[in-house]
């Protein structure tokens, strides 16, 4: 008798320190709030995508332009039939590669690709990005030491296809994140939190996308189109499911990690 009352005080004792596995938990989810979050993150989602985004793409390339001395602005026109969008993109002078700087570049992706091969063990994260970066580089690095003359892309194309690209982004992720963490709404204040997250996530997609886009402008016509397919494939795409992984996981860690502490909110599956 005396044994099984010290194993519940330590049971009792150790809850408080130690999480359950997933499957262990059984949270009270509201309905009401659930539905509410999810709607009012859609219609935000709708309200930049159709009504406000081209206002905001305008006020950044605008912004943008002021730092390169020959550019035209474009004009690229989505219609929907209910709403037809106006989106500007930056036409600039691009540059070719000539042989010294295809070599030069081949030396140094091949020495750092030698350096992360030898001490990968340590820094294993940063040899496999090394893999996914070097794959689009060689086939670049081979196309204009053989077929340079044939190369059918010039900015024009590139901004097209990164505008395109970053409007399904934005519009994408939105979406994704009104279905995702509508579920987990509990109260109003977890309500309020995701509404913050997702206005914080739109405004990093704005912020970081147009930066990058600027970056990539500099490297085509400062560099070359060298490295137009790592822009693209790299730092493209790839690297949008990375940071919205990243900070969904960090926002419903830290979610979670709030919600453990209010035993109304779950309970243990007996």
């Amino acid at each position: 008798m005396n044994f099984e009352k010290e194993f519940e005080l330590m049971k009792k004792n150790l809850m408080k320190y130690i999480y359950y596995h997933r499957f262990g938990r059984r949270l009270h989810i509201n309905l009401f709030f659930s539905i509410l979050n999810f709607f009012i993150i859609l219609i935000l989602a709708f309200f930049l995508a159709f009504y406000k985004y081209d206002e905001i793409n305008h006020f950044f390339i605008s912004f943008l332009s002021k730092y390169f001395d020959e550019y035209v602005i474009e004009n690229l026109f989505i219609n929907f039939g209910f709403y037809t969008i106006n989106l500007h993109y930056l036409i600039i002078l691009g540059r070719f590669p000539n042989n010294f700087e295809i070599l030069v570049s081949l030396l140094f992706i091949s020495i750092l690709g030698l350096l992360l091969f030898i001490y990968r063990r340590k820094i294993l994260a940063f040899f496999m990005w090394y893999v996914f970066f070097s794959i689009p580089f060689i086939v670049s690095v081979f196309y204009f030491t053989f077929f340079k003359n044939y190369f059918p892309y010039t900015v024009r194309e590139f901004s097209i296809l990164y505008t395109l690209l970053q409007y399904g982004i934005t519009v994408f992720f939105v979406f994704i994140i009104a279905v995702s963490i509508s579920v987990i709404s509990f109260s109003f204040w977890t309500t309020f939190t995701n509404i913050i997250f997702t206005f914080l996530l739109i405004f990093y997609i704005f912020l970081f996308g147009y930066l990058r886009y600027f970056v990539f402008l500099l490297v085509l016509n400062k560099m070359s189109y060298l490295y137009m397919a790592n822009l693209f494939f790299t730092f493209g795409p790839s690297l949008d499911f990375l940071y919205f992984t990243s900070f969904y996981t960090l926002y419903i860690s830290l979610l979670m990690k709030n919600i453990m502490r209010n035993s109304m909110l779950w309970k243990f599956v007996s």
